[in-house]
């Protein structure tokens, strides 16, 4: 279960690295919204383990 939550937490983080160094090519308003859907796929993917979740 950890290892698990620890791949895809490095997988989010990959992604979040990407964009960050393309974020000279693309709009903050872009990045932004990938970011806030990479927030939201672990959040899912992690089964809402994160206190991030309160509905």
């Amino acid at each position: 279960m950890v290892s698990s939550q620890v791949c895809h937490l490095a997988i989010l983080l990959f992604f979040m690295i990407v964009n960050l160094w393309n974020l000279k090519h693309c709009s903050m308003m872009n990045f932004l919204v990938y970011f806030i859907g990479y927030i939201q796929i672990y959040v899912h993917i992690s089964g809402g383990v994160l206190p991030i979740r309160r509905s």
